[in-house]
């Protein structure tokens, strides 16, 4: 496992992404409310047309380390779309409890991989049973 301390400024903020704009953070909470606005269509959708809805699957293929630290604005963690999505996704498995929900995190970097396992071990507690998380290191394609 990583061999830092959850958002810890002395080691976790050293190897998790410090590549952080401006527009990156539009881009994360834009793309939190967005996935949010799309679950809970797709979920409700299917459920008023009456059609068996049994996995809701979300891949993201360059999941950097779902962390990130600012150093250079505010000196501080900021939730990439890892936290975010895992997040959405436990609140959306406890609310239906017949819809299996499966998340593919992947990324290149061995220590972004790390850090992905590391925020899931700390973020999610109790993972709903219909909850699956895959993180994968890979540089391509990857398929189950």
């Amino acid at each position: 496992m990583c061999s830092c301390s959850y958002r810890d400024e002395v080691t976790c903020a050293k190897k998790v992404n410090n590549n952080i704009h401006d527009g990156t953070r539009l881009k994360f909470n834009a793309f939190e409310r967005y996935t949010y606005a799309w679950l809970e269509k797709i979920v409700n959708f299917n459920k008023n047309k009456r059609n068996d809805l049994y996995n809701v699957n979300f891949i993201d293929c360059m999941a950097s380390s779902g962390l990130y630290f600012d150093h250079k604005h505010y000196n501080d963690f900021y939730d990439g779309t890892a936290i975010r999505i895992f997040k959405i996704f436990v609140n959306s498995a406890r609310k239906y409890k017949d819809i299996q929900f499966n998340i593919f995190l992947n990324d290149y970097n061995s220590q972004y991989i790390e850090c992905l396992k590391c925020v899931k071990k700390n973020v999610i507690t109790n993972t709903p049973n219909n909850l699956k998380i895959i993180i994968t290191e890979m540089d391509k394609f990857f398929s189950m």
